[in-house]
């Protein structure tokens, strides 16, 4: 086990950590699988508005690869089918029916082999969960990647914490990993934080390698756990990444035969009525977490506020997230905002008199801007957030320029949009950096 310690890195003092007890949420009425939650996928239905389901059952596939399946999480009716621009599938809703039927398939021991995995992975809609980088896109189960990392620990602002979501699931986690080490030559590399609590012993499965992350965000990012451990060397290495949620969902599966579609949420935020955390179903509708809180000065993120999507209050759970945000809205721009001392206002830069006076003390923040999109001037700010060799601005008018070779030279196959979320957060010219990020990969995607 190797620790790396890193310095640089922001931790966002916010309001609203969720209380560390897990408490059963009400039973969904829907839930819903969103294609968009997935880059590179072009879904395919297998399944029309009023078809009976059940656990496991084939929801749509990916028309590239038609044997990587998204199924349904619970036994009920697909009620809805929602499409957006060019007819593409925005949502699939199914409506619970109380029932707990599951399509029955053959789950081989880990043992058995990376193709005898990868086929129970593919056929149980669990292979969604593994991304691949470079380009940070969903995986392409053809493709043998060298490496593959788990990061356990999320040190994002209000991120759900590694703990409550491995309690009582230690076995699954250790099952899952074993079954992860059979879909690589290479190593399983498991990055933990300092506060981590212990993981159950993986020194049985021999290609496993824990390593602890020590600093500020985003230590606990997989892009950066990619880079100090083994960086990727171009477009042609490939490695996988897979979330925490992921490998207890798939460790539920290798270990009890059966899919378990039960996850864990924080509820966070300075919004949230009661900051905790809820036992519930995958892609379950958020109102079965926040109750009847439909409130237009509320702004409701699944995923944690730096990198998390904003949804409606009727809208549901990401496929990857285990954070549900609940943030202020600004409504009306706050009257001379900028000239007041901000002794509740939270700076990096220390233009409120709050981070002199109490820097770590939590804030209470709004989704408020403080200002619109103005040039880009390169100031050398970003680097003392982004604990990785790259130059980041210089890598952001690249990919605004379109130069694939400059953009190559400066590190974009090391990236994806939460790496440079803190560089957009401290950003004076307000510049959209995860989504110039995004642009950027799908270009070299799409032009090499």
């Amino acid at each position: 086990m190797a620790t790396i310690k890193l310095k640089r890195g922001y931790d966002i003092p916010l309001e609203g950590d969720a209380a560390a007890a897990i408490e059963d949420a009400p039973a969904p009425a829907t839930v819903a699988i969103k294609p968009s939650d997935f880059h590179g996928l072009i879904a395919r239905l297998d399944i029309e508005e009023g078809a009976a389901v059940k656990v496991g059952t084939p929801l749509f596939h990916d028309k590239t690869h038609t044997d990587l399946l998204f199924t349904s999480p619970v036994s009920g009716m697909v009620v809805n089918v929602n499409r957006g621009a060019r007819r593409a599938i925005e949502e699939v809703i199914i409506r619970l029916d109380g029932g707990s039927g599951v399509d029955a398939f053959k789950v081989p021991d880990p043992s058995a082999g990376r193709e005898a995995v990868l086929a129970a992975l593919l056929r149980s809609g669990l292979f969604p969960f593994f991304v691949q980088r470079p380009l940070a896109r969903l995986a392409d189960p053809t493709a043998t990647p060298r490496d593959i990392f788990v990061a356990v620990n999320e040190t994002a602002p209000l991120a759900a914490r590694s703990e409550m979501l491995l309690a009582g699931r230690e076995d699954h986690f250790a099952a899952g990993i074993a079954a992860l080490a059979a879909l690589t030559p290479g190593t399983v590399y498991v990055c933990v934080g300092p506060d981590t609590p212990p993981l159950p012993d993986l020194s049985a499965i021999g290609n496993v390698q824990v390593n602890t992350f020590v600093g500020p965000h985003p230590s606990g990012n997989v892009g950066v756990h990619i880079h100090h451990l083994a960086p990727i060397s171009g477009r042609g290495d490939v490695v996988w990444t897979c979330c925490l949620k992921g490998v207890l969902m798939v460790g539920a599966l290798f270990a009890t035969g059966a899919l378990d579609p039960s996850v864990t949420v924080a509820v966070a935020g300075s919004a949230a009525p009661e900051p905790r955390y809820l036992r519930t179903v995958h892609g379950a509708r958020i109102d079965v977490l926040t109750g009847d809180l439909a409130d237009d000065q509320i702004r409701y993120i699944s995923g944690n506020p730096l990198t998390g999507r904003q949804i409606s209050p009727a809208g549901f759970l990401g496929f990857f997230d285990s954070t549900l945000t609940l943030l202020p809205e600004v409504v009306e721009p706050e009257l001379l905002g900028w000239a007041l001392p901000g002794f509740k206002a939270g700076s990096r830069s220390r233009t409120f008199l709050s981070s002199w006076l109490a820097r770590s003390r939590p804030v209470r923040k709004h989704t408020g801007l403080h200002g619109g999109e103005r040039a880009f001037i390169a100031t050398g700010i970003y680097r003392e957030v982004l604990p990785m060799d790259v130059h980041p601005e210089f890598l952001m008018k690249s990919i605004m320029a379109e130069d694939i070779p400059e953009m190559e030279g400066l590190g974009i196959h090391e990236i994806a949009e939460e790496d440079v979320a803190l560089c957009e957060y401290i950003c004076p010219s307000k510049i959209e950096w995860q989504q110039i990020t995004r642009r950027g990969l799908d270009f070299i995607e799409r032009e090499t």
